[in-house]
């Protein structure tokens, strides 16, 4: 059997979980079934989970956590070992912080490749995303962030964006400086200041 077969058959597994799944995940007030033979080898969270507070059922319930939606696309993931390749940016960054919460570096790194990757990273976007990315050690796409802000500067920093980028680290804001040419630095920086004194 092929990995597509196989991924296609872990599939047809995960939707047939909602129906005869063994253990279940009680999340806003829904039912998440899944099969323990499946996911408590892949992540040694959700097993550490139900170690300490399954109740009789097989259920163990959450508050306070990751929409319902982002545990389930969590789970699918363990299943199958694929993202949806239309994920939005916004699930794929909840996505992101229940993979590292989970101690999943592979899905944390494809939650974080979607979020900067095809056009996603945007002139309103990109100092959010680069202020996550620095709490989470993603260096390499702390890069394509920066890297994409010096080349849109004056698009991504403006007076609507301001107090997000005087609110980064003073790393990241140095990591931002020192791509930008000599030349330009005076006017950028003149460009900063006005922008301070008009908010």
């Amino acid at each position: 059997m092929d990995e597509s077969t196989l991924r296609l058959e872990f599939k047809k597994l995960f939707q047939r979980s909602k129906i005869d799944g063994d253990k279940s995940i009680l999340i806003e007030g829904k039912e998440l079934r899944f099969h323990s033979l499946i996911v408590f080898p892949r992540s040694a969270f959700i097993k550490g989970l139900f170690s300490f507070n399954e109740k009789k059922d097989g259920s163990v319930n959450l508050e306070n956590v990751h929409s319902w939606e982002v545990y389930s696309l969590l789970l699918e993931y363990l299943y199958t070992d694929q993202l949806d390749e239309d994920l939005d940016p916004s699930l794929s960054v909840e996505l992101f912080l229940l993979a590292r919460e989970h101690v999943a570096p592979i899905l944390k790194f494809k939650c974080a490749k979607r979020v900067v990757g095809n056009g996603r990273l945007t002139m309103d976007t990109a100092l959010d995303i680069l202020d996550l990315f620095s709490d989470y050690s993603c260096e390499k796409l702390q890069e394509d962030c920066v890297r994409f802000i010096q080349l849109n500067f004056t698009r991504v920093i403006t007076k609507e964006n301001i107090e997000k980028y005087e609110a980064l680290n003073e790393r990241l804001k140095e990591s931002i400086w020192l791509g930008i040419d000599k030349e330009n630095r005076t006017d950028y920086s003149d460009y900063i200041s006005n922008l301070k004194k008009s908010t």
